[in-house]
């Protein structure tokens, strides 16, 4: 079998780019991620796992993967087109689209939750009951991040993104470069979440850790749980994008080979989403790809 030197190139150029540039639809950082590079190569995988071991993190280091390099990272409750009156606060007595969605979800679907949700407190029912929903694509304060990078850069590099509205980049048959952000802390368990009293019931948090956001350990909801090694960050002030400690931008030009040498290395949506849907878009990336051939033997196969 060949060694991991043998399938990956070195990366080809590495340079570290100035800070405090402002494109349209970023902020000015006034503080610059700890470590922040742009890479360009044909393949660059090895050099992306040396730029995170190069990387201290503070506690529990855990990955995000976007496809646009310029989004903010915030939960889809707090993204367009919700506004301020999305957000969930305790001392409003106002009704919110965050709670309000997440007592419909656990209203509405009880009968498709699986039973272990039931089998504690009605405060973690509640942490439990978010977390399944979150899981389920309701607009949660939750963000999804993974503790394995490649799986983050899977998720960099698989889809294109295209502004709404469209713009220079957009216009490029590649469109923007994207990103694997790196945060790192202590994570908690929903248990550990539900005990403190500094939380109230879902979606409340509160929990003062020196941060505006923590780091929710899941139990297994579905084995796409531990296939992409999940994680969520949760936070106090949703609005707040979270400044991200570790930055590499990726290249759309290079999204293509980057998915190949990650399907060569088992990253992939079949192993990423084991279930039907994830082997049969597999499959149908292979034959997008081009790399039906070089998979199947058909002899293999047993195919005439």
């Amino acid at each position: 079998m060949a060694t991991r030197a043998a399938l990956l190139e070195a990366v080809v150029s590495v340079r570290r780019p100035d800070f405090g540039y402002q494109r349209e639809g970023t902020v000015v950082r006034t503080q610059p991620p700890a470590y922040n590079w742009e890479m360009g190569s044909a393949t660059f995988i090895r050099e992306f796992i040396d730029r995170r071991r190069d990387w201290q993190p503070r506690g529990l280091a855990i990955f995000r993967g976007q496809a646009n390099r310029e989004w903010k990272i915030l939960p889809q409750i707090a993204r367009e087109p919700s506004d301020a009156e999305a957000i969930h606060e305790s001392t409003s007595s106002r009704l919110d689209i965050e709670r309000d969605l997440l007592l419909h979800f656990r209203d509405r679907c009880g009968p498709f939750m699986p039973e272990w949700i039931w089998a504690a407190s009605d405060r973690e029912q509640s942490w439990r009951v978010l977390l399944v929903a979150q899981h389920h694509g309701l607009p949660t304060r939750l963000v999804d991040w993974s503790r394995n990078p490649l799986v983050a850069l899977y998720f960099a590099v698989e889809n294109f993104s295209r502004c709404k509205n469209g713009c220079e980049v957009c216009s490029a048959a590649s469109g923007h470069d994207s990103l694997v952000a790196g945060v790192s802390g202590s994570g908690f368990t929903v248990a550990g979440l539900a005990s403190d009293p500094a939380n109230g019931d879902a979606p409340l948090y509160g929990y003062e850790n020196g941060s505006d956001y923590g780091i929710l350990l899941p139990p297994n909801v579905s084995p796409r749980i531990v296939a992409q090694s999940s994680v969520f960050t949760i936070g106090r002030r949703p609005r707040k994008a979270i400044p991200p400690e570790l930055e590499i931008v990726i290249p759309a030009a290079q999204r293509t080979e980057i998915l190949r040498d990650l399907n060569s290395l088992g990253v992939n949506r079949a192993t990423l989403f084991p279930d039907l849907d994830g082997h049969a878009r597999h499959f149908a990336w292979l034959c997008q790809s081009g790399e039906w051939r070089s998979m199947f033997d058909r002899n293999v196969l047993g195919i005439p």
